[in-house]
């Protein structure tokens, strides 16, 4: 907490001093008054006994001489800091003694801040304020030589406060590089070579910052001092690597460095943050200042445990706290420790103030450079609010902090609440307590079921076989975050119920990374099962009963050791050892290693270690030095880590097991499991944006069918983006690269990125080295996960994202002439994320024009939809209604190929078209749409093929009328048609040979109409059917071969798909099953991979049917699908499936079925007056009859079958009329 919130101050660092109110503060006359108080300030977490602190400054004393001077020096301190400050900062007890926090300390302020903060600017001020307090040794110029356990304790302070000194220089000195302010770089480069002479990598930086300043005669000095130092102190010269160094900068490399490297500036963000509000309210005094005063020491201790908690408190005046979560720098667990926070200010509610807390989640715009980041102050406004619904000592949040948080805390709703100054009521919670989960797992209300990981359960399991039989094994599981290492380890612990064992479990966090044992201690109070809410005394009687009853012998040294690294008092009888606190924490350690192999002694123990990428260096060295042990013993120890942990233990190699994502069967299991009702496309998509890991597939899946579905969850937005702010100035070359897309090539993001090429090669190369970005070669790369680049992106603002698109846009047109001509659609894609709808909407045309030829009607369903969505940002005028009418005369055919010929939304595609057209006058453009509604009204449930018969007429006159060759070929073609599915054949017949007849000399002037198909050859699949029909099934045969053909020539798969249908259904009327069902077969997988579901539906349909026909049942089931399918997707040509499947109904025996599947079909035929089966029908209908031994009906029927062929002049039809009707003669016993 900074020295402003505080008017008495201690300053340890650099020497002695204290300040009230700025002034300093007489009266520290000797040493030993120096060393207490600075001693208890910074041991200030726990009650200190006198014998021992009497021994630890008076040890050459008698005992009653060294209390007594004790009580003297304390009595001193009192006198000098309480009586002119006002504050109480001893509580004094008969036994003990303990420094109340109610000033600041220099030296708490600097080793409390966290080290790893990301490297991005806001970060980088915060550790520059945090290396201004080192402003030199701890207790500089202090000495007690006649107190030997206080020196050991001076001197293990003053090395670690050096080292942290020493590590903040250097991340500032790289920090500042890497923003490129080579002058700040340079100052605490130099600092670092003032703490640590010694240290050639620190002059060698001095060096590098000062030739990139340009002054290259400073950095061949700085190299003298360094030879000068290496040599007086150690007798050496500097390394070949510094030497090398000096080299370069002698021939002015990195004077051209200079010019050369660049970093972008930190643009304005997108942020989400957890804000906490804390209100502190005093009981009314008539005096403000006394109110004021009554503030301050519980307004200074919440501030302490926001900051412990590692929020960024902005404001703090009056009665208010204002602190946020995930600033300057993402957090993985900001909104859990937020919440912590907020529950342990309330907890301090006194006597006469009040405090209550209100936290909200939300995304905010903060300037990296800010000191208040909320500028807009929505999220700020709303935890403000939240307050209000929380009494004395309670926590209110909202319903985002709540999903954020739930399973971590016990939260009871609120219901809605009408805020002021929010237009929708918000649902409000009360957090009553944590619920002591500490883990997600732990949190979670149900698990997902167990998908995947058969391998490595399997080998865990194996590893564990050997543990029992005595063999101590341990086994590193890596894998990024998410991916399952925890959910492995807990199906381990399931596996092994009901097997003898133990388990113990260090689990690290990141924000205790640098706090000593912090893990152990989490550990031992776990397995004491200390009650949080317990006093100190409390748990040390019960820690010193479980250590006397389960290890008696270490029982003296254990339990104060224990009691000591736990923070608790002694119990009973007990005494802290007199020894060094270096002598104390190396037999700590031996004894928490006693303690677990005497465990070991008793059963197997399965130890966990998890997150070691934070474990704090205190838990590491005792880790390794496990590792390292040479005993064996029925242990199992399982570390999980993320791949960047480097392992210490070098010299003992720990096997790795690599978790890898989940397969795609595995992914799509798991959506299934958590949400059986999921649609298809909405699995695909999430498939694709999890990239198979499954707490990413978890959080989707959730949001999934919601209103958000398309954002990055919230669960999931800290964890992405906290890896992203540790990139520096890099991070702003991601955000660039994820504007182009999940891939993208260095020389487009070169074109538009301010950085120049060694710039942009280094920016990439960090965000390589995390692991955010892969290389996929040739220029090309990759965000690894598509929630990654979607997190890049989305924190840019809006204008900045609108920049970088108008940028991609401009550089795709100038500079890349082949995806501006053969990817229009990327280039529209840019354009109308920056606003130019327009263009966008002309180079989705230019796209939706392209993919007919490859029969990619998905995509341009995809181009045209997302033209019309732009339409909406244009004004209303003629151009908006001539770049309507384009998008919607493509789209219906379009969107037939994809949904059927009598798809709703083709046809009011053209409608909309037709009224365009005629607004426009478009005469072409009318033609295509009257095209599209007579193939769509023909195809339609609803309409009758009487009504598209007149507008095929018309169509035909308007062809006439323009002249065009292929206007007239597609409608001679769409009219014959339609005379087809009429039952007049003999004209059908004419008008497809009349549209043949329009073909232009040559085949490579052949191209496909504005249907995606080639119209001269589906004229030659239906000319295939009107031969059979008219009885010439020899030259169907031919012509049917020659429409594959041609279709294949062509390399046209929507022609294909067509023609194949078509010639399957010509061989299963032919009774050529091998045949049907090698064209079939083709088929569907051609409709597959094009994604034509008509002709998938028809293929399969025709599939089933040669199935049925070889006796197999489920070929029947396959049909009937298929004629569902249909109806759904076509109704229109229902009557067309309906045949085969009475046929394969009948040929299994189930004509009643199947006579009642004609009987409907029969009478669709006439409603829709689709008659080119008609007597097919009727005859299949006699045959059901005669089958059900109903003779006389089955007659009548093969004689209107007969009827119905000859007039329609069907000889293929009558021919099959003729012979179930000589066979039932034959059964009658009448002549033929």
């Amino acid at each position: 907490m900074s020295s402003s919130f505080y008017n008495l101050e201690l300053i340890l660092l650099g020497g002695f001093d204290v300040h009230l109110h700025g002034c300093p503060v007489d009266g520290f006359f000797y040493n030993k008054m120096r060393a207490l108080l600075a001693y208890l300030a910074v041991e200030r977490e726990q009650d200190h006994g006198r014998e021992v602190l009497a021994e630890l400054l008076w040890s050459g004393n008698a005992s009653a001489t060294a209390r007594g001077n004790l009580r003297r020096t304390l009595a001193d301190l009192r006198r000098v800091l309480e009586l002119p400050s006002g504050r109480a900062l001893f509580s004094a007890g008969k036994h003990t003694i303990r420094f109340l926090p109610n000033l600041y300390v220099d030296a708490t302020d600097f080793s409390e801040q966290p080290l790893t903060m990301p490297e991005n600017p806001g970060a980088t001020f915060e550790k520059a304020r945090i290396a201004a307090l080192y402003r030199g040794e701890f207790l500089a110029g202090l000495s007690l030589p006649d107190c030997p356990d206080f020196e050991d304790w001076l001197r293990v302070q003053r090395e670690a406060l050096h080292c942290r000194a020493i590590a903040l220089l250097e991340q500032l000195a790289t920090g500042y590089g890497q923003m490129g302010d080579y002058g700040n770089a340079l100052q605490y480069a130099l600092r670092h070579t003032e703490l640590d002479a010694w240290d050639e990598d620190a002059h060698g930086r001095a060096m590098r910052f000062y030739a990139l300043s340009g002054q290259t005669g400073a950095a061949l000095r700085q190299y003298e001092i360094c030879c000068h130092q290496l040599k007086n102190a150690l007798g050496v010269l500097p390394s070949a690597e510094t030497r090398h160094l000096a080299e370069r900068i002698r021939g002015g490399e990195f004077s051209q460095a200079r010019a050369d490297i660049q970093t972008a500036p930190p643009p304005t963000e997108r942020r989400q943050v957890t804000v906490l509000y804390c209100g502190l309210t005093p009981e009314a005094l008539e005096d403000p200042e006394e109110e004021l005063e009554r503030l301050f020491v519980p307004q200074a201790r919440c501030v302490d445990i926001i900051r412990r908690f590692t929020g960024h408190v902005v404001q703090a005046h009056g009665g208010a706290l204002l602190a946020y979560f995930g600033f300057p720098e993402a957090r993985e667990n900001a909104a859990i420790l937020a919440v912590q926070a907020a529950l342990a200010v309330a907890r301090e509610a006194r006597d006469g103030v009040e405090i209550r807390a209100g936290v909200h989640t939300g995304m905010i715009v903060a300037d990296a450079y800010a000191a208040m980041p909320d500028t807009a102050g929505r999220a700020s406004k709303l935890a403000i609010r939240l307050c209000c619904y929380a009494g004395c000592g309670e926590v209110a949040v909202s319903r985002e902090t709540h999903a954020m948080v739930a399973g971590y805390f016990d939260c009871l709703s609120l219901g809605l609440q009408a805020l002021p100054e929010f237009a929708q009521s918000l649902e409000v919670f009360k957090v009553t307590r944590e619920s002591g989960a500490r883990s997600r797992l732990d949190g979670a209300a149900q698990l997902t079921p167990w998908v995947g990981r058969k391998a490595e359960i399997a080998a865990l399991m194996r590893c564990w076989d050997e543990a029992e039989q005595g063999v101590r094994t341990v086994v590193a599981i890596q894998g990024e975050a998410g991916i399952g290492k925890s959910r492995l380890l807990l199906t381990l612990k399931q596996r092994l119920a009901g097997r003898p064992h133990a388990v113990r479990e260090l689990r690290c966090f990141p924000e205790f990374s640098q706090s000593p044992f912090q893990p152990l201690i989490a550990l031992v109070a776990e397995v004491l099962g200390f009650d949080p809410d317990a006093a100190p005394e409390a748990k040390s009687l019960k820690l010193a009963s479980y250590i006397e009853a389960h290890y008696p012998d270490a029982a003296p040294q254990a339990v104060p050791l224990l009691a000591r690294l736990l923070s608790l008092p002694l119990a009973g009888h007990y005494q802290v050892p007199a020894l060094s606190p270096k002598k104390q924490k190396e037999l700590t350690c031996s004894l928490l290693l006693a303690m677990l192999q005497s465990l070991a002694r008793q059963q197997p123990v399965l130890l966990i270690v998890e997150d070691l990428h934070w474990i704090d260096p205190s838990t590491l060295e005792l880790l390794t030095l496990f590792v390292e042990q040479p005993q064996s013993g029925p242990v199992l120890v399982l570390l999980t880590a993320r791949p960047e942990f480097e392992p210490p233990w070098k010299t003992h190699p720990v096997p790795v097991l690599a978790l890898a994502p989940l397969s795609g069967a595995d992914v799509m299991e798991m959506i299934a499991a958590l949400n059986s009702d999921i649609p298809a496309d909405t699995a695909r998509r999430i498939l694709n944006r999890a990239d198979g890991v499954p707490l990413f597939v978890e959080e989707l899946t959730r949001i999934a069918g919601s209103n958000h579905q398309a954002d990055i969850p919230a669960t999931l937005h800290d964890l992405l983006v906290t890896r992203m702010d540790g990139m520096g100035g890099a991070k702003y070359t991601a955000q660039l690269a994820a504007a182009i897309g999940r891939e993208f090539d260095l020389h487009l993001l070169s074109k538009v990125s301010s950085l120049n090429a060694l710039s942009l090669r280094h920016a990439l190369g960090r965000l390589q080295h995390a692991g955010l970005v892969l290389d996929a070669g040739g220029g090309v790369y990759q965000f690894k996960h598509a929630l990654i680049q979607e997190a890049a992106y989305h924190s840019q603002t809006k204008a900045h994202r609108l920049a970088a698109h108008r940028r991609i846009a401009l550089a795709l047109l100038a500079d890349f002439p082949v995806i501006a001509e053969t990817r229009s659609e990327v280039i529209a894609q840019h354009l109308n994320s920056a606003g130019e709808f327009a263009q966008a909407i002309a180079c989705w045309l230019k796209a939706a024009q392209r993919t007919p030829l490859y029969s990619c009607n998905v995509e341009t369903v995809t181009y045209l939809e997302a033209g019309l969505a732009a339409l909406d940002n244009l004004p209303a005028g003629a151009d908006k209604d001539r770049l309507e009418f384009a998008l919607q005369v493509r789209l219906g055919p379009a969107l037939q190929a994809t949904q059927g010929y009598g798809s709703d939304a083709a046809l009011q595609a053209f409608y909309r078209a037709t009224a365009l057209s005629e607004k426009i006058g478009n005469t072409p453009g009318l033609f295509q749409a009257q095209l599209g509604l007579c193939i769509g009204i023909s195809s339609h449930p609803g309409f009758g093929n009487a009504e598209s018969l007149g507008l095929c007429r018309q169509l035909l006159s308007m062809a006439q009328a323009g002249g065009n060759p292929l206007m007239l070929q597609q409608a001679h073609h769409v009219l014959g048609n339609t005379l087809f599915w009429m039952g007049c054949f003999e004209e059908s017949h004419l008008q497809q040979l009349q549209a043949i007849a329009l073909d232009p000399a040559h085949d490579r002037d052949i191209a496909a109409d504005d249907s995606g198909r080639i119209t001269s050859v589906t004229c030659q699949a239906f000319l295939s059917w009107l031969l059979w029909f008219q009885g010439f099934p020899e030259q169907a045969q031919v012509v049917s071969a020659l429409s594959v053909q041609r279709a294949r020539q062509f390399d046209h798969p929507n022609t294909l798909a067509f023609v194949l249908t078509f010639a399957a259904a010509l061989q299963r009327w032919s009774g050529n099953l091998a045949a049907s069902l090698a064209y079939a077969d083709e088929g569907i997988v051609l409709a597959r991979k094009m994604d034509l579901p008509i002709w998938l539906i028809s293929n399969t349909m025709q599939q089933g049917w040669v199935l049925a026909m070889q006796g197999e049942a489920a070929g029947v089931a396959q049909i009937r699908q298929c004629v569902e399918s249909m109806r759904n997707a076509m109704g229109g040509v229902i009557t067309s499936f309906s045949a085969p499947l009475a046929e394969a109904l009948l040929h299994h025996g189930q004509a009643a079925e199947a006579l009642s599947v004609l009987n409907d079909a029969i009478a669709e035929g006439e409603k829709k007056q689709d008659r080119h089966f008609e007597a097919e029908l009727h005859r299949l209908k006699g045959e059901c009859l005669m089958a059900l031994a109903r003779r006389d009906a089955a007659a009548a029927c093969f004689e209107l079958a007969l009827s119905i062929s000859r007039r329609q002049q069907a000889k293929a039809l009558e021919l099959r009329a003729a012979e179930s009707m000589a066979r039932l003669r034959r059964k009658q016993g009448k002549p033929e």
